[in-house]
């Protein structure tokens, strides 16, 4: 899948259309026919990047969304919705996670930041429940779609900030006896006020935090805030190599009360 962004600039929607048709003609006839795409989207927009919202996106030529093959999985992933793009070492990641997590078949799993609903529905056969929480509404269009397609029926997914949600909804999981948090934010870490619920909920004896930029400031104010605020220590740090040949991994840590 390829998005091209476009600055619209002064142009009127004809002359807009126009450059489209280029794009469209660029990859479907020209040089661009050995990128061998799938699908084909073209987002005028004024800014360095914007959200499907900002500025909809128009499809050229191909499929609406990608569909990927995870651990047996399938998923659907729309162009605003977020997915590891190395299929095959996001494999290995999830089940760090989850190997890491403990998960039981008494556990809700709390899936912060979800994207797509990967965790929860892989998680779905080894869990009680699982709730995800995302910020982009079109990656949890996705993941509702997702849990239908992969006949996962004990989860479910929230739009919406995390710090927003979170708080308001494991005051909804007061009567769970094992809830264990699995947060996979982007590279600014979470929000203080989601750490702080997350801190204050005792069910809570376990969580996993994914980052793909650990030593940013708010990433380890995250760190610092569960271990100062709620007690957790860190237990484990795995690296995972989703990024060959860069000095980039992803780092998958533990922490338990």
């Amino acid at each position: 899948m390829a998005i091209v962004l476009f600055h619209p600039q002064s142009m009127a929607q004809e002359k807009l259309e126009e450059e489209a048709d280029k794009i469209r003609d660029f990859f479907l006839h020209g040089p661009g026919t050995r990128c061998n795409l799938s699908s084909l989207y073209f987002q005028p927009c004024r800014h360095t990047r914007c959200t499907a919202d900002q500025a909809p996106y128009s499809l050229l030529l191909g499929d609406s969304h990608l569909t990927e093959k995870l651990s047996g999985f399938s998923f659907c992933i729309s162009p605003d919705s977020f997915f590891q793009v190395n299929t095959a070492a996001a494999s290995v990641l999830y089940e760090v996670v989850l190997n890491l997590a403990h998960v039981t078949p008494r556990t809700t799993l709390l899936d912060v930041c979800c994207g797509t609903g990967t965790v929860s529905i892989l998680a779905s056969s080894r869990v009680r429940g699982a709730v995800g929480v995302e910020s982009v509404h079109s990656a949890v269009a996705d993941a509702k779609h997702n849990a239908v397609l992969n006949k996962a029926s004990n989860v479910e997914f929230i739009p919406g900030l995390a710090e927003k949600k979170i708080p308001k909804l494991i005051s909804e999981l007061g009567l769970a006896s094992d809830i264990v948090a699995v947060l996979n934010p982007g590279r600014s870490g979470l929000h203080a006020r989601v750490v702080k619920a997350l801190c204050r909920c005792h069910q809570i004896r376990r969580l996993v935090y994914v980052s793909c930029k650990a030593d940013s400031p708010n990433t380890v104010s995250n760190f610092i805030q569960l271990c100062s605020e709620g007690k957790f220590s860190l237990r484990d740090v795995v690296p995972v190599d989703l990024f060959p040949h860069t000095m980039h991994t992803e780092l998958v840590m533990s922490f338990r009360r």
